[in-house]
């Protein structure tokens, strides 16, 4: 091997090993009155309103709801998480999170603005918020004059975008 191939071959190397890897990523979860769910799949889509991202135990079908006049609405129906436990976050673009978490079926909401004329309990921070890629950790600690749900999810997912969008 030459010193030229050499040199090649350690920069590639060199780089791979700098570039963050990016896999679609998901931890923490929300627990309820008596209930805890554990998200393993992160799915992000465009939205009028910024960013949608659905939290799930099981893959959504990205490929259908990328392709749908309805996306917001074939998200939330889709198999994945019709009747079961998940998390959906709206990211706008200055990072402001709204939240709607189904849990045992209950719905649980909050965001990092102003949620019905009243300032959210959520903490967001937004490490990256762009048209390709959305990564924020979202929390809101346990409030012992509200009913009693703490949120604690840290995500990192490619951002699909929609037909015609």
């Amino acid at each position: 091997m030459s010193n030229l191939q050499l040199r090649a071959l350690f920069s590639s190397l060199l780089a791979l090993s700098v570039t963050p890897a990016l896999a679609d990523s998901v931890s923490g979860g929300v627990v309820g009155k008596d209930r805890q769910f554990t998200p393993t799949h992160v799915a992000a889509f465009h939205s009028n309103s910024g960013t949608m991202v659905i939290l799930s135990a099981e893959a959504l079908d990205s490929a259908a709801i990328v392709k749908s006049s309805e996306p917001y609405s074939d998200a939330i129906n889709d198999r994945a998480v019709f009747g079961k436990d998940f998390i959906t976050l709206s990211v706008n673009s200055k990072n402001v999170v709204m939240m709607n978490a189904t849990l045992d079926g209950m719905q649980y909401l909050d965001s990092s603005g102003v949620l019905y004329g009243m300032q959210g309990m959520l903490s967001a921070s937004c490490t990256t918020n762009t048209k390709e890629r959305v990564a924020c950790h979202v929390s809101r600690p346990e409030n012992p004059s509200a009913k009693k749900w703490v949120l604690d999810v840290t995500f990192d997912s490619v951002v699909l975008p929609l037909a015609g969008g």
